[in-house]
């Protein structure tokens, strides 16, 4: 194992952690966990000059921009009635507050 694969499966491992702790669903974390394992990890071949895919890199950069950004907004729980907070994808309080 690579300190790659181990940081990037830790990551994982706490994103599918606060999942689980914020929405008790087991099912939703199993879809989510086989959503990202049939996706892969991003393919960064594009930035290669001998690469069909290279006159669009700047495209394909801002849409990986793009998505970890509406990651972060999703993931992580902002005050307020803004716009921001209805892109939240977790509810506010933990399913299990009891054990908190």
């Amino acid at each position: 194992m690579t300190l790659f694969q181990f940081a990037y499966t830790s990551l994982f491992g706490a994103y599918a952690a606060h999942a689980f702790i914020r929405t008790g669903s087991i099912p939703a974390v199993v879809l989510c966990h086989s959503f990202c394992n049939y996706m892969g990890l991003p393919d960064f071949g594009y930035l290669n000059v001998s690469s069909r895919m290279h006159g669009y890199r700047r495209a394909i950069s801002n849409g990986y921009l793009f998505g970890v950004i509406l990651f972060y907004y999703g993931f992580t729980y902002w005050e307020g009635g803004n716009w921001i907070q209805r892109l939240c994808f977790f509810p506010r309080k933990s399913a299990f507050s009891a054990a908190l």
